[in-house]
């Protein structure tokens, strides 16, 4: 199920909530060799209900800093 999750996360379009879980995104950032736990609190953020604007880009998606992938 990695695999197929990490192609999912990695599309172009939304991926499925199922692909959304936490263990499958700590799992890509690992194998990306990014930091787990700096992604945690982004993950966190766009599975609450109501996002906070300032880890939001321009067009409305989440912001990703690039020390989160190492």
């Amino acid at each position: 199920m990695i695999p197929r999750a990490a192609e999912a996360l990695l599309a172009t379009a939304p991926p499925a909530d199922c692909y959304l879980r936490w263990q499958v995104v700590r799992d890509l950032t690992a194998a990306l060799q990014g930091d787990p736990r700096a992604i945690r609190p982004l993950w966190e953020c766009i599975k609450s209900p109501s996002p906070t604007a300032d880890t939001h880009n321009e067009d409305g998606g989440p912001s990703w800093p690039a020390a989160a992938f190492g």
